[in-house]
């Protein structure tokens, strides 16, 4: 991904200080960039791995994806398990009545 991206594609994800933005904001173009170049929808090692750590759709993944890689270009290090429950929230919401 870091020798795909140009630095102004590096510098526009740096600009977002919160994760939850970033990922919401750019789910649509590197997220699915991302779902289809690794080929999130199939089964493969990578998918494998992503469900057992309790990621169970491509979107899931490519959000978890997005939040390391963007802990990365700032020098940050991830916390996993906080990385998955931000990126699962939106998609456990209680249902309404």
């Amino acid at each position: 991904m870091d020798a795909t991206l140009t630095e102004t594609h590096k510098a526009f994800l740096r600009c977002f200080p919160d994760e939850d933005d970033l990922v919401s904001r750019v789910h649509s173009g590197l997220g699915r960039w991302l779902r289809n170049t690794l080929h999130l929808f199939s089964n493969n090692p990578l998918t494998t791995s992503m469900r057992a750590l309790g990621l169970n759709s491509a979107d899931q993944m490519s959000g978890v994806i997005l939040r390391a890689y963007a802990r990365s270009l700032s020098g940050q290090p991830l916390d996993l398990p906080t990385a998955i429950a931000r990126t699962k929230a939106p998609f456990e919401s209680p249902e309404q009545p």
